[in-house]
């Protein structure tokens, strides 16, 4: 960043820019569906245009993102297999690699039974973690519980017990939903 003082701002931002998306999508499909408004969302919509454009805007983005969260997996790998290759050949099998695996897990999303649940369980088990509760814990290990103030200290063992919540609670539901998809996929 060319001014990293700003960073605070920039996350504030950019969660606060998140957060308001997912309200505008979470409270009319709440208002309209109630109760019984399914996730994803599109799964509430009636069968037509909106539902057929909400899950290309879906796949689009979820094969956009997918990269994202595949890079440091990918990355490790080629620094294990391609490091010592000469720079034109090293980018053309980086770039067949980072394709293969992003056709190995389209395969395994398109052919592994219950494979929406089990992303679910993994995002609900390691998201918290990842996201919130990780980085907290090394800037206290960095910077200090001594040097914070009331508020900050309060904040923190907020957003802690919010993620660790967060993290059981979703667990649960997880595992719920796959136990239903398994006992319904093997009775008759």
């Amino acid at each position: 960043m060319e001014k990293p003082e700003e960073w605070p701002k920039v996350l504030s931002f950019s969660i606060l820019a998140i957060t308001v998306m997912y309200l505008l999508v979470g409270i009319p499909a709440y208002l309209t569906y109630g109760q019984s408004v399914q996730s994803p969302v599109y799964l509430s919509l009636p069968p037509g245009f909106s539902a057929t454009i909400s899950i290309i805007m879906i796949t689009v983005h979820l094969l956009l993102a997918l990269p994202i969260y595949q890079t440091s997996f990918s990355m490790e790998i080629e620094y294990i297999l391609l490091s010592k290759l000469e720079s034109r050949v090293e980018f053309t099998c980086r770039t067949i690699l980072r394709l293969l695996i992003v056709a190995f897990t389209v395969y395994m999303a398109i052919n592994v039974p219950f494979a929406a649940d089990l992303v679910e369980l993994l995002g609900a088990a390691g998201n918290g973690a990842l996201l919130v509760i990780v980085p907290i814990l090394l800037w206290l290990k960095l910077f200090g519980w001594s040097k914070l103030g009331l508020v900050e200290k309060g904040w923190i063992v907020f957003m802690l017990v919010y993620s660790i919540l967060g993290a059981v609670f979703g667990t649960i539901d997880a595992l719920k939903a796959l136990w239903g998809d398994y006992y319904t996929d093997i009775e008759p």
